[in-house]
């Protein structure tokens, strides 16, 4: 069984996660991509990096309120949550030109496989940084 963390389940909390990062990062960005590379012939990098930016200020809100649930310290955490995704989001889109231009692998392809591992990546840079709990204070007893 999972462990407690609140009144929420450890398990429970990760499948949000999997949902926001699922909804907010990857149907976001690749929508964008596609609609930008395919509809519009933008070139699939400028398409990817363009979706990043929609994606990350989706993501920030989803987190916020869904997966994580905090109110609290709304602009330091902001700061944080930006810092951690431009720099992952520049991660990603290094990783994603080399798997297709360096390995031949399909751009689109690339970005599904860049954008499911850096899912896991961003969550557990946001649970330990960007989202994490107040140290708890001791009590006198």
């Amino acid at each position: 069984t999972p462990t407690r963390d609140g009144n929420r389940s450890v398990g429970r909390k990760t499948s949000r996660c999997g949902t926001s990062e699922f909804s907010a990062t990857a149907l976001t960005n690749w929508s964008v991509t596609l609609f930008l590379t395919e509809v519009l012939s933008f070139w699939y990098l400028a398409s990817y990096v363009a979706a990043n930016g929609a994606a990350i200020l989706v993501n920030f809100l989803y987190q916020r309120h869904i997966t994580f649930g905090v109110k609290d310290k709304v602009h330091q955490r902001m700061r944080r949550f930006f810092a951690i995704m431009i720099c992952t989001a520049i991660l990603n889109v290094t990783l994603v030109y080399m798997l297709t231009e360096y390995l031949g692998i399909f751009y689109f392809v690339s970005i599904v496989a860049v954008t499911l591992v850096m899912a896991v990546v961003n969550y557990l840079l946001h649970k330990l940084v960007t989202f994490r709990p107040p140290p708890s204070v001791p009590t006198a007893q």
